[in-house]
């Protein structure tokens, strides 16, 4: 029995179709894969970029009254800005479309013995949504809130 020989599917050289269908199979394949490393060279450029994003979820400054106080017979009355404290986070599972908090509109105002005189006004209620691995600043309440769940890596 004579010894095996590798065969192939090639066309013989008379073949012109059979060899010129093969040549376009060839060229079809390679050109299929630049595509797809093209596709997936924008796809891993556009995840790092959005991982190395940050987005800002934190709330705003917002003016508050400070509370009269006397000195010597006359009342000071300060506007201070109230900085709430924000944290930087990344979260270890997707969530989509959390609710947590309500958006203030007017913080109203307060008379010097502390009850409201105009009460304040609240918006829509607040929707976060988190990717994993990305970097959020966030409110340091809702950050203890998704710490709590489990959601943060530490």
């Amino acid at each position: 029995m004579p010894p095996a020989t590798n065969r192939t599917q090639r066309k013989r050289p008379g073949d012109l179709t059979g060899v010129r269908g093969q040549q376009l199979a060839a060229e079809a394949l390679a050109n299929k894969e630049e595509a797809q490393r093209q596709v997936q060279e924008a796809r891993d450029i556009e995840r790092e970029v959005r991982i190395n994003t940050d987005v800002d979820y934190s709330t705003k400054l917002r003016p508050v009254q400070k509370r009269s106080v006397e000195v010597e017979g006359e009342i000071v009355i300060e506007d201070v800005v109230v900085e709430l404290p924000t944290r930087r986070i990344r979260v270890n599972y997707p969530i989509d479309d959390m609710t947590f908090g309500r958006e203030v509109v007017d913080a109203g105002e307060i008379d010097e013995r502390g009850a409201y005189v105009r009460p304040p006004i609240l918006g829509g209620l607040r929707n976060y949504s988190f990717e994993e691995g990305r970097w959020y600043t966030v409110d340091a309440d809702l950050a203890s809130h998704l710490a709590f769940l489990g959601y943060i890596y530490e």
